[in-house]
């Protein structure tokens, strides 16, 4: 479900973590992705205008906004932050969990063209959610 498609001056903190000026402009997403009709992720990204200029014009029911990303914007450089926290009350609403549910935020940056494309706050359900990951040493 797409919440919030727009384009908006940048906030001062969303500015700063994305490396550009107070008042310049800033693509800003909200989405709940879903899984065969259940809430698995609250998405909010604030995307570059400069890097991906037809981030707005996408359809996010055809593409999700991370291929559609990774397409237009590779990836040079990824910063992630993960921690346990208990999301807003609206939030809970929207993923259909109770209020005190442990949840999982990805605090996200990511550049490309030497510069911060996107910063995502994306927080999933503990409960619909397992961090893996593999090492292969070569």
């Amino acid at each position: 479900d797409i919440l919030l498609l727009n384009k908006k001056v940048a906030p001062r903190q969303i500015a700063r973590k994305m490396h550009m000026n107070v008042g310049e402009p800033v693509f800003h997403s909200i989405i709940v992705h879903k899984d065969r009709g259940l809430p698995m992720q609250h998405s909010e990204r604030f995307i570059n205008p400069e890097v991906a200029p037809l981030y707005l014009d996408q359809d996010f029911k055809k593409i999700t906004p991370s291929d559609y990303l990774l397409e237009v914007a590779p990836v040079q450089q990824a910063e992630h932050i993960i921690e346990a926290i208990l999301c807003t009350q609206m939030i809970a609403g929207q993923l259909k969990i109770k209020p005190d549910e442990p949840c999982i935020r990805l605090t996200r940056r990511t550049w490309s063209f030497n510069k911060v494309a996107t910063y995502s706050r994306i927080i999933s359900p503990g409960s619909r959610y397992k961090l893996t990951g593999k090492l292969i040493r070569g």
